[in-house]
């Protein structure tokens, strides 16, 4: 087509943009200023940016309607020149020929285009942009409406209500009777008389507490407390991590049954080592190597040269560098049998403390109805773990793996199977739950809910679970 023709063609563009621009916007404001009052006639003043987001929505949808429906075509715009400008349908008949080459049809399509040459773009009627001028003061006024408008009062939160709570005589029995349980169990002595003291200060303060909040305040502090006792007296992890890292296959893999205060696991690893060892050559040199790394993770420990883990660990090194490459079978079998020993009295006191711990901070929670959420989740990182998942390698004898536990013969202990723990949402090892199910069960006996014979049953299961450490006394 021709300058004239195109001179009319961007007058057309330019309003239909204009048009589908104006009121893509006007709408877009509109729905803000809908939302906006809406919400400071229900909650308050808001953020006006995010009502502007869900604004801006339908403004580009209707902007892209309006342009396609606006956006003149040839034909559209011939028609329009001819109604307009009295052209008798010169225009249309130029756009319906101009692929014809004939003489007349050429000089049809030049006498238009010197009409439209000589036409100002003004005299084209119709395009009545100021219609959509409408739109936009309809949304000014929206908006001016709605910043006027005073937002309601947000809401006052609700006082915070401290419900009355009093000490009932039922919790005090149970809190009395725990403390008696504490004051007799196998715990170590300061542990004891330590926790012992936090106790008899925790029903001190409650008997004089009358708000529930205040209540649970009180006891969430006694069991940080207590496990702040037992952590400052139970070294053992100190020992453990640095045998972790320790340049030695046996240092760690020791220390890696070390960290579950399992007697029976320490016995495993101890046999599983003097069996490799039967039959290693030059197993003087593996024992030396050990020996050192093993020193050398004590001396990183940062624990006393008194603390009985260290002497005993110690005093195993030395045990280890007596081995040479001409020990026979019943020098190691007497080095196992000592180094079982040696360990199993040193980890023993304080297996009972964290098993003691976990019993009275469970305890504690069932009185007083203490949810878990209100405690730390590493409050027992120091977990029991007997399943076979640790730094240290189980042997792959399958004599010694039974229905997914560990031990050999008919000795069963712990298991790695998977259970489905509730409080977790998930499928855990059974060696972490184990310390749980051993408080629950004290909690029973000690509320004498289970029979004679039946209780004798439980003590001897977890008796061998850890090496007679909770066996019941006669």
């Amino acid at each position: 087509m021709g300058k004239g023709f195109r001179k009319f063609k961007r007058k057309l563009r330019f309003g239909a943009f204009l048009r589908a621009l104006l009121g893509g916007l006007s709408v877009g404001v509109i729905v803000t200023a809908a939302q906006w009052l809406y919400a400071k006639q229900t909650l308050g003043d808001v953020n006006l940016i995010r009502f502007a987001v869900v604004g801006a929505i339908p403004a580009a949808a209707l902007f892209l309607v309006l342009l396609i429906a606006l956006l003149p075509t040839d034909k559209r715009l011939a028609r329009r020149l001819d109604n307009h400008l009295s052209f008798e349908e010169r225009a249309q008949t130029m756009i319906a020929f101009r692929k014809d080459e004939s003489p007349m049809a050429a000089l049809q399509r030049t006498d238009t285009e010197e009409r439209l040459m000589k036409t100002p773009r003004r005299r084209l009627k119709g395009v009545q942009t100021w219609l959509f001028a409408v739109l936009p003061v309809a949304a000014a006024l929206c908006m001016a409406g709605t910043i006027l408008v005073p937002a309601k009062e947000p809401p006052a939160e609700p006082p915070v209500v401290d419900t009355a709570w009093y000490l009932t005589p039922l919790q005090q029995a149970k809190l009395e009777k725990l403390i008696a349980e504490v004051s007799e169990s196998e715990m170590e002595e300061e542990v004891r008389e330590e926790t012992v003291r936090l106790l008899e200060n925790l029903l001190a303060r409650l008997k004089t507490t009358h708000k529930e909040n205040e209540m649970r305040d009180t006891v969430v502090n006694t069991i940080l407390d207590i496990h702040k006792t037992v952590s400052e007296y139970n070294l053992y992890d100190l020992v453990t991590d640095k045998m972790s890292s320790a340049p030695s296959e046996v240092v760690r893999a020791l220390g890696g049954s070390l960290y579950t205060l399992k007697p029976l696991m320490i016995n495993e690893q101890l046999k599983s080592l003097c069996e490799s060892l039967l039959h290693t050559e030059g197993r003087g040199e593996v024992t030396s190597q050990a020996a050192g790394a093993l020193r050398q993770s004590l001396s990183q420990s940062g624990t006393p040269e008194t603390y009985r883990l260290r002497v005993a660990l110690a005093e195993l090194a030395d045990r280890l560098d007596a081995i040479t490459d001409e020990s026979t079978e019943e020098e190691l079998n007497a080095f196992r049998t000592g180094a079982e020993k040696l360990l199993g009295d040193a980890i023993a006191p304080e297996a009972t403390n964290e098993t003691m711990e976990y019993y009275t901070v469970e305890t504690l929670k069932s009185i007083f109805g203490i949810p878990s959420e209100m405690l730390p989740d590493d409050l027992f990182d120091k977990e029991y773990d007997v399943s076979t998942e640790g730094d240290y390698k189980p042997d792959d004898d399958p004599d010694k793996n039974h229905a997914g536990g560990l031990g050999s013969g008919e000795v069963l202990f712990g298991s790695n199977d998977t259970i489905y723990d509730p409080e977790k949402g998930e499928y855990v090892t059974y060696g972490k739950v184990l310390r749980r199910y051993h408080a629950t069960v004290l909690e029973h006996i000690g509320s004498g809910s289970i029979p004679e014979e039946l209780e004798d049953m439980l003590h001897d299961y977890f008796a061998k679970l850890s090496n007679g450490g909770a066996q019941k006394e006669d």
